[in-house]
């Protein structure tokens, strides 16, 4: 049976992907709102807020290995990534 660890800081809208890092130590949550929210697993601390260009929701979102670690790509319903 599962039970409540923490809740996260909202977004202002929907959630449409939560994505875990590669190593297990960081989420992503990604929303209608155009924002991804980077939380510390352990701790549930927002590290930090990605507020990039689009001019729409965010659909989803994903972890790739990039030459200085990880980086997160999204999504969105104004047909850009």
């Amino acid at each position: 049976m599962y039970e409540l660890d923490r809740v996260l800081e909202p977004h202002a809208k929907a959630v449409s992907a939560v994505k875990f890092s590669p190593d297990g130590k960081l989420v992503a949550t990604a929303s209608a709102d155009c924002m991804v929210f980077v939380f510390d697993v352990a701790s549930g601390r927002r590290m930090c807020i990605l507020d990039g260009k689009h001019q729409q929701g965010l659909n989803d979102i994903i972890w790739m290995r990039g030459s200085d670690g990880y980086n997160l790509v999204t999504c969105s319903d104004d047909r850009s990534v």
